[in-house]
C-alpha cells in the first residue's frame, strides 16, 4: 500500500515552532508561535521585508524559483527587523505552490539567549539548542571563575615577591623562627596569627601549627601547609636556612580561594550531571585534544562500551580515523574533521549519515579564553526521525507536484477535446452566416453562435484560472494608451447594453487622456470587460459609470484607479467577504437566472494581484455595486507602442500557395479549407501525421498546417520526423486547442515555426501564413469603398425586408401600407435632424434621434445600418469617438435614402420626399 504522509498545523507548530510559510509571491502568510514571539508579523508580509540571506549569500536570490532550487540545503537567515535582530538556521521545503521554512534560532553567544526572552518551552522537544547553551553558559562561568582566581593568585604572588624586600611592610605574614622553635621576627601582617595564638616575638612557635615547621627542620626541605587560623585560612611555606640557624615562614591568606574552590567543585559537579543527562552527545576536548568530559549519550551514539569517566584524559588525535567506518562516507568524515579543527571556527548543523542508516547533526564550538584557544566542544544529536519526517514531506511534495502535472495534462486534453469541435461550430456558423438564409434559420444560427461563444467563455475562464494558479500565466510589458483601452472595453460590451434600457458613461481624468503607460493592456482589458459585463448582466435599467483616476503620480509611474458603478441588484452584505473566491456567486438562483461559472471575479482578483494592485467592492443590496481596482504602471512614450504593420486595408495574397492541411476533425477540415480555398490557395488533406509524412515525400508543398493531437501519429511527433529524418525545412504552423502556457515552447522545440490556437479567426490564420511565407500584401476593398459599392447596387438589391412587418400585420395589407407610409414620412425628418444636430454638435439631441430611429430600422430589417445607428446613439451619448460620427451619420443617411427610393420604386404612387 502506498505510504501517505500529512502534517496538520498543530503538528508543524509542535515539531517546528520557529517555522513560517510563504506563497509563490514570497509573502509570509503564517508563522510558528515561537517565531512570532521574536518577530512581529501581522497579516501578509513580504519575505524580503523580514529576512536576508546570511548563508549562502551569492547563490540564492529573493525569488520563488531560486529558493526552491536551494531547498533541502542548510541556510541561515538574518532578520532585518530592527527590534528583533537574530539568526535562523534551517531549510526550505516546497509544498505545492508554497514554501515551508523549518529551523530554529542560532545563538552564537549566551547573551543572545538571555536577550531573546525565549523559554525552554518555546523550543521543540527534539531541539538541543537550549541544552547546549546551558552547557556553554555554565562552562563559560566556570572558566571565567578559574581565570579570575588565577589572575588574583598571580597578582598576590607578585606582591609577595615585591614586598619580600621590605618584610615589615609586606601585606602577608612573614616570620623567622630559630631551629629550636623561638620566634625571632614577625612583621606587622603576622599580628593576626600571633594574636590568634596568644604569642609574640621571643615566644615559642605555636604548637597548633608547628607540624610543617618540624618537617622542615627534620628534612631540611621546604614544606607547604594550609592552616586554619580562627575563621580564616592561610597557606604557610616554611623555607629552612640551617646554616644560618633559622627557618623563614611566608604566609598568605587563602580564605576567598578556598571558598571559590568549593564553589568550583560544586559547579563542576552540576555541569557533569547536566551533561550526563543531555539528550545530545557531548565531547569536550582541550587544546591537546585530550578528553576533558563526555557523557553517556555520546558513548551510545558511537557504540563506545565504556563509562564516560573512563574516557577522561584520552587522546582523540586519531579518533576520526578510528571511527570513520561508522559513516556512509568515511573519507569525507575524516577530511571534514581535519578542516574544522584547522579553521577553529564554529560549524553548526552539519548532517552526517551513518552506515547503519541513522543521521546525526553535528555542531563544533571552539573555546577561547582571553583570545587563547583552550579546546573545543563537539555536540551530536540523532536526527533520524527528523530526516524520516522530512523524507515524508518531500514525498508528499512530489505527490502534490505530480497531481499538478496530472491536472495540467487533464486541462490540456479537456481544452483540446472541447475547443476542437468548438472551432468547427464557430467556423462553420460563420461560413453559414455569410450565406443567404431565411430569417427563421438566421435566428437559429444566431442562437448557435451565442451558445458556442458563451461555452467558449466558460472554457477560457477555467483555463485562465488554472494557468494563474499554476504560475504559468505571464504578463507582458508594452506601451498602451489608457483612454483607448477604456473605449475598447466599453465597445466590447455595447452589444449587451443595446439589449437593455441602459446607458454607460465614461469619465477619464484629464491627465490620463492620451497618456502612454507600460503594462499588460490585454489583462487590464480582461478585468474591465469582466467587471463591465457583470454590471450589465445584473442591471436592468439605469446607468453604469466607468471612472478612471490617478491615485498616485510621480515622474516614473502612475497608479490608476478604475471604478465601475452600477444601479443593479447589488450584493448581500454576508456575501461580500467571499465575492472574489472561485466558483462563488450570490446564491444558486444567480447561476440559474444570469448564468456564469463564478470564476470571473476570482480571475479579476488574481490578475490584479499579479500586477501588484488591489481590488475591492462596495455594494448595497437592491441599490447597486461599485467595483474598484488600482494597478501601478510605469510611464512610457511613443517608442513603447507596439508596431502594427498590418493595416485594415492590407491582406496577404496567398493565391496559388500549396498548403498541406493535416487535421483529423471533419468540421475543422471543412472550415479551414473553405477559408483557404476562398483566398485562392491550393489545399491537400491528410488526416494524421503518418499520412502527412507520406504526402510530403511525394509532393512539394509551400507550407504545412499541422494539428497537434491526432490518431496514428500526432503533430509534434510528425514534425520531429519531418525535421530529423526527412531533413525538410518547410514552414509548419501548429493548429492547437491546448491553451495552457508552455505549449508554444514545446511546439517550437519540436521544430514548428508558428502556432495558432483554436478556435481561430480567418484573418488570423491568413496573416500567420502570409507573414511566415513573406508573401506580398495587396490592397483590398476598405469599408468605405465597400459601402459605396453596396450603395451603387442598392436599387437592384433590396436593403430592407418587410417580412417582420407582415408577421406583425397578420396578413393585413392595409396595415403594412400604412406603416410603410409612416416610415416614408418620418424617416426624411429624422435623417435631416441627424445632420443638423451633428453640424451643431448637439450630441444629446443626436443620441435621442438615433434612439427613436432604432424601432423603425428593426421593423424594416434594414440590417445594413442597424449597428451604425446603435453606434451613433452610444458615441453621442458617451461623448466618445466623436470623430467617427460624421461617417456613421453619412452612411445612415445614404442607406435610408436608398431604402426610400426602393419603396418608392415598388409603389404605384410616391410615398415620401427624399432628404
Amino acid at each position: 500500500m502506498e505510504k501517505k504522509f500529512s502534517l496538520g498545523s498543530q503538528e508543524i507548530d509542535a515539531l517546528f515552532p520557529f517555522h513560517f510559510w510563504m506563497d509563490e509571491n514570497l509573502m509570509v502568510t503564517s508563522a510558528g508561535p515561537s517565531l512570532l514571539k521574536l518577530i512581529p508579523i501581522e497579516g501578509e508580509v513580504c519575505f524580503s521585508d523580514l529576512f536576508k540571506f546570511k548563508r549562502p549569500v551569492f547563490s540564492i536570490q529573493n525569488s520563488f524559483d531560486s529558493i526552491v532550487e536551494h531547498e533541502n540545503q542548510v541556510v541561515i537567515l538574518e532578520t532585518t527587523v530592527q527590534e528583533s535582530l537574530l539568526l535562523l538556521r534551517g531549510q526550505f521545503i516546497k509544498i505545492a505552490d508554497h514554501i515551508l521554512f523549518v529551523g530554529s534560532p542560532w545563538f552564537t553567544k549566551v547573551e543572545d539567549l538571555d536577550e531573546s526572552g525565549l523559554l525552554v518551552t518555546d523550543f521543540a522537544v527534539h531541539d538541543s539548542v537550549t541544552d547546549l547553551l546551558q552547557v556553554l553558559k555554565v562552562s563559560q562561568l566556570a572558566l571565567k571563575d578559574i581565570s579570575m582566581q588565577r589572575d588574583e593568585l598571580d597578582r598576590k604572588n607578585q606582591e609577595i615577591e615585591d614586598l619580600a624586600k621590605f618584610p615589615s611592610e609586606a601585606p602577608n605574614p612573614i616570620m623567622r623562627i630559630s631551629l629550636d622553635g623561638q620566634i625571632l621576627y614577625a612583621n606587622k601582617a603576622s599580628d593576626v596569627i600571633l594574636s590568634e595564638f596568644n604569642c609574640q616575638v621571643g615566644d615559642q612557635f605555636p604548637n597548633a601549627i608547628d607540624d610543617a615547621f618540624l618537617k622542615t627542620t627534620e628534612t631540611d626541605k621546604s614544606v607547604e601547609e594550609e592552616v586554619a587560623v580562627g575563621s580564616r585560612q592561610f597557606s604557610f611555606e616554611f623555607i629552612p636556612f640551617r646554616e644560618r640557624g633559622y627557618v623563614n615562614l611566608y604566609g598568605k591568606e587563602i580564605t576567598e580561594k578556598k571558598m571559590a574552590d568549593e564553589k568550583l567543585v560544586a559547579t563542576t559537579e552540576r555541569l557533569s550531571t547536566l551533561i550526563s543527562n543531555l539528550h545530545a552527545g557531548v565531547l569536550l576536548e582541550n587544546e591537546k585534544r585530550e578528553i576533558v568530559l563526555t557523557n553517556k549519550k555520546f558513548c551510545d551514539l558511537f557504540g563506545i562500551d565504556a563509562e564516560p569517566d573512563m574516557l577522561i584524559g584520552m587522546d582523540c588525535s586519531e579518533s576520526a580515523e578510528n571511527t570513520k567506518q561508522l559513516f556512509e562516507d568515511p573519507e569525507s568524515f575524516v577530511s571534514d574533521i581535519k578542516a574544522i579543527l584547522k579553521n577553529r571556527k564554529p560549524a553548526i548543523g552539519d548532517e552526517l549519515q551513518l552506515a547503519d542508516g541513522r543521521y546525526l547533526q553535528r555542531d563544533y564550538i571552539p573555546i577561547f579564553v582571553d583570545k587563547q584557544y583552550q579546546g573545543h566542544l563537539w555536540h551530536y544529536v540523532d536526527i533520524s526521525e527528523k530526516k524520516h519526517s522530512e523524507s515524508e514531506l518531500i514525498q508528499a511534495k512530489e505527490i502534490a507536484e505530480h497531481s499538478v502535472i496530472v491536472k495540467e495534462a487533464f486541462l490540456a486534453n479537456m481544452s483540446h477535446e472541447i475547443r476542437t469541435p468548438m472551432n468547427g461550430i464557430l467556423g462553420m456558423s460563420k461560413l453559414m452566416d455569410s450565406a443567404s438564409l431565411p430569417d427563421k434559420y438566421k435566428n437559429y444560427l444566431s442562437a448557435i453562435q451565442k451558445s458556442a461563444s458563451n461555452l467558449l467563455i466558460i472554457i477560457n475562464d477555467i483555463l485562465d484560472l488554472s494557468k494563474i494558479r499554476a504560475g504559468k500565466l505571464e504578463l507582458e510589458t508594452i506601451g498602451f494608451r489608457v483612454d483607448e483601452l477604456i473605449n475598447n472595453a466599453v465597445l466590447g460590451v455595447d452589444y449587451l447594453v443595446a439589449q437593455k434600457d441602459l446607458f454607460i458613461s465614461v469619465d477619464v481624468q484629464k491627465e490620463v487622456q492620451g497618456k502612454i503607460l507600460l503594462g499588460d493592456p490585454v489583462r487590464v482589458n480582461q478585468i474591465l470587460t469582466n467587471l463591465l459585463s457583470n454590471a450589465v448582466k445584473f442591471t436592468e435599467t439605469g446607468e453604469i459609470k466607468l471612472r478612471c483616476d490617478i491615485s498616485e503620480n510621480n515622474e516614473s509611474h502612475f497608479r490608476l484607479k478604475f471604478s465601475i458603478e452600477d444601479t443593479g441588484i447589488g450584493i448581500p452584505k454576508r456575501v461580500l467577504p467571499e465575492i472574489f473566491d472561485s466558483f462563488k456567486q450570490v446564491d444558486s438562483s444567480t447561476t440559474r437566472k444570469f448564468g456564469g461559472t463564478g470564476l470571473g471575479l476570482s480571475i479579476c482578483k488574481l490578475l490584479v494581484d499579479m500586477q501588484e494592485g488591489d481590488i475591492w467592492v462596495q455594494s448595497i443590496e437592491g441599490r447597486g455595486s461599485t467595483f474598484s481596482f488600482e494597478i501601478p504602471f510605469e510611464v512610457g512614450d511613443e517608442n513603447d507602442l507596439p508596431a502594427d504593420h498590418f493595416t485594415e486595408g492590407d491582406r496577404y495574397d496567398i493565391s496559388g500557395t500549396k498548403i498541406l492541411l493535416v487535421e483529423d476533425h471533419v468540421v475543422n477540415q471543412i472550415y479551414a479549407m473553405s477559408i483557404l480555398e476562398e483566398e485562392g490557395a491550393i489545399i491537400d488533406l491528410a488526416e494524421n501525421g503518418r499520412e502527412a509524412i507520406n504526402k510530403l515525400k511525394e509532393v512539394e508543398f509551400d507550407l504545412v498546417l499541422m494539428d497537434v493531437q491526432m490518431p496514428v501519429l500526432g503533430g509534434i511527433e510528425a514534425t520531429q520526423i519531418i525535421r530529423k529524418e526527412l531533413k525538410m525545412d518547410i514552414p509548419i504552423i501548429a493548429l492547437t486547442a491546448n491553451a495552457l502556457k508552455g505549449e508554444s515552447d514545446l511546439y517550437i522545440k519540436a521544430g514548428m515555426n508558428e502556432y495558432i490556437s483554436k478556435p481561430f479567426k480567418d484573418v488570423e490564420l491568413l496573416n500567420k501564413i502570409g507573414n511566415l511565407l513573406q508573401l506580398p500584401k495587396v490592397e483590398v476593398l476598405r469599408e468605405n469603398d465597400k459601402e459605396q459599392d453596396s450603395l451603387s447596387l442598392a436599387i437592384e438589391n433590396k436593403l430592407y425586408d418587410i417580412s417582420k412587418l407582415g408577421d406583425m400585420a397578420a396578413g393585413n395589407k392595409v396595415f403594412v401600407e400604412k406603416m410603410l407610409r409612416i416610415f416614408c414620412e418620418e424617416t426624411p425628418k429624422s435623417i435631416k435632424l441627424l445632420k443638423d444636430h451633428l453640424d451643431n454638435e448637439e450630441y444629446d439631441k443626436l443620441r435621442s434621434v438615433a434612439h427613436k430611429m432604432k424601432p423603425s430600422i428593426k421593423m424594416m430589417s434594414i440590417d445594413t445600418i442597424a449597428e451604425d445607428v446603435q453606434m451613433i446613439e452610444d458615441f453621442s451619448g458617451k461623448k466618445v469617438n466623436l470623430d467617427q460620427l460624421p461617417s456613421l451619420v453619412n452612411k445612415v443617411v445614404k442607406v435610408c435614402n436608398v431604402v426610400l427610393a426602393q419603396i418608392d420604386a415598388g409603389s404605384s404612387s410616391p410615398l415620401h420626399n427624399r432628404a
